[in-house]
């Protein structure tokens, strides 16, 4: 068996591209899964004739994940039926709220249901429950759950002591510039931490390069910083992911105040790194004390001062993401063993 998890290559079309967050999803769950017994390689393709000829090499390939949909489903439909002893699965990474946004993938899900039903070896699957469900309910027709999974690099060791006002305090709010990943009330949230906790100097880190959807995002939270001489605003460029995870090690908090979220890399990319995150209530695998109200700046801070005041925040988040792990894995051995 080898469970053979595609994504889109990047820079296939632009060398400068840095959507690179689904390649580091599938590493992660290839990482996991191997760990678990369950041989799986991670492959970048630019386009579906790459895995076609990756197919007609690899014969041991039982399994087939395609990260998101970026193939065509009249394309899609011929290799599955060129290859029917491979069980193919397309995973979308978002839940509906994010997909609204997404014309192509709404597109090409609806295409995908009627080939679903036409053909064995193909279905559809999700990353996390509220949409493999609402899915499944609106269209009868069963969505496989096969959620991410994150590489734990080993036990968290990394010291995290309460944040006290004897030094600069470092909040950080990363990922690409959404208008549902809702970094205002994040930077709001952040300002009202610093007052609460009377910092000399906030930094709030907000990346930047990578605009989807969110024209105008960043100039609004610059205008937010005008006048706020405690406050400094820090726009982060993208980064490689090991560098992105050492900038995340010296944050003191992170906030992810989206609006709605399937997983989100960069909340498990903080436990990796001992660091808690202030999340909005879709992230819903970390500890309940880290969730707030994505609409309500006030419940945030709140959150982030009582964070930032507990030294054990580092513990509870690796257990939380350690349950996520074992449960997730339980959910692809279900799925492996139904075919």
């Amino acid at each position: 068996m080898l469970i053979l998890i595609a994504y889109k290559n990047p820079n296939a079309d632009n060398p400068a591209c840095r959507h690179s967050g689904l390649g580091i999803t599938a590493s992660n769950l290839a990482e996991v899964l191997n760990d678990n017994s369950l041989p799986s390689l991670a492959l970048a393709v630019a386009n579906g004739e790459v895995l076609w000829s990756a197919l007609l090499v690899r014969k041991d390939v039982t399994h087939v994940v395609i990260c998101a949909p970026f193939f065509d489903t009249a394309f899609l439909e011929k290799m599955v039926r060129n290859f029917p002893h491979v069980r193919f699965t397309l995973t979308y990474h978002s839940n509906w709220g994010f997909l609204q946004q997404d014309v192509w993938a709404v597109k090409s899900l609806v295409a995908q249901i009627a080939l679903q039903g036409a053909v064995r070896n193909f279905e559809i699957s999700g990353n996390c429950e509220e949409f493999t469900e609402s899915t499944t309910a609106a269209y009868s027709l069963p969505i496989a759950h096969l959620p991410n999974l994150f590489w734990m690099q080993g036990p968290v060791t990394r010291s995290r002591p309460a944040w006290t006002n004897t030094r600069d305090l470092h909040l950080g709010i990363f990922g690409a510039t959404r208008v549902l990943k809702n970094v205002l009330t994040g930077v709001v949230a952040s300002f009202i931490i610093g007052r609460t906790l009377k910092a000399q100097r906030t930094f709030i880190h907000v990346s930047s390069g990578r605009v989807e959807h969110g024209d105008g995002v960043m100039a609004t939270i610059r205008q937010a910083f005008i006048g706020q001489s405690q406050f400094e605003l820090v726009e982060e460029e993208w980064a490689a992911w090991p560098d992105f995870q050492i900038r995340v090690r010296w944050m003191d908090l992170l906030l992810q105040t989206s609006y709605t979220e399937s997983f989100n890399n960069v909340t498990a990319d903080g436990v990796t790194q001992g660091v808690a995150s202030v999340v909005g209530d879709p992230i819903n695998w970390v500890p309940a004390s880290w969730r707030a109200s994505p609409d309500d700046a006030r419940a945030i801070a709140a959150a982030g001062v009582a964070l930032l005041s507990d030294p054990n925040t580092a513990r509870e988040g690796y257990q939380a993401l350690t349950a996520h792990n074992v449960a997730g894995v339980v959910a692809w051995r279900g799925w492996l063993a139904a075919y």
